[in-house]
């Protein structure tokens, strides 16, 4: 049963961060200057200054921040997702001129999430992250346009978790069970998730 001070308590609330970070292509010499795995843990802000550092060093090529607030028990969702028309493919005219293949498709990304609140004040997460992002891919296409230019047509990289995740407040991990897919295997995409319980302001007497 539960007891009057629990049933007068407001409920609290969960601040989650969600870092989706892109390294640089892979090259041979360059293992001692990828960043480790450490480097992507710790509090919160620590890791989003030490992001942008790493960008400025060419350490990271990119990285995005999605936040979200949701009450404990909730579920939050966070939709910044878009479609847009791209370059998909191509075909030589009987002229020889390139007749481009266009096509829509899902960019951006989408973050379902339900945060629980541990007796420690842990945050137990059951999340649903899905991105996309478009880039051209790093071969050209076998011929070149009307102006003698490389053909390139777009690459999707799509990187998702969907899992739970436990972190203590104010921290953000590095989801080791991210997943990430490209049609050329060359992209390397991490997600780090963060979150801060948020309590409620005290009631006036």
């Amino acid at each position: 049963m539960k007891t009057l001070e629990q049933l007068d308590r407001q409920p609290r609330s969960v601040a989650v961060d969600i870092f989706i970070v892109e390294l640089p292509a892979k090259k041979g010499d360059d293992q001692e200057k990828r960043p480790d795995s450490k480097d992507f843990s710790g509090t919160i802000n620590d890791v989003a200054e030490r992001l942008a550092s790493m960008v400025k060093k060419g350490q990271v090529a990119g990285f995005k921040r999605i936040q979200l607030t949701t009450p404990e028990g909730q579920p939050g969702l966070q939709d910044l997702s878009e479609r847009k028309q791209f370059v998909v493919g191509g075909s030589v005219l009987r002229n020889g001129l390139i007749s481009r293949h266009l096509a829509r498709r899902k960019v951006g990304t989408l973050l379902k999430v339900t945060p629980r609140i541990t007796a420690d004040r842990s945050v137990m997460l059951t999340l649903n992250v899905e991105d996309a992002r478009a880039r051209d891919a790093v071969i050209p296409w076998v011929r070149v346009d009307e102006k003698g230019n490389p053909f390139f047509i777009t690459q999707l990289i799509h990187s998702w978790l969907i899992g739970k995740i436990s972190v203590a407040s104010g921290q953000a991990v590095l989801a080791k069970d991210a997943k990430v897919a490209s049609k050329e295997g060359e992209s390397e995409t991490l997600i780090i998730v963060g979150a801060s319980v948020i309590e409620p302001e005290a009631k006036a007497k």
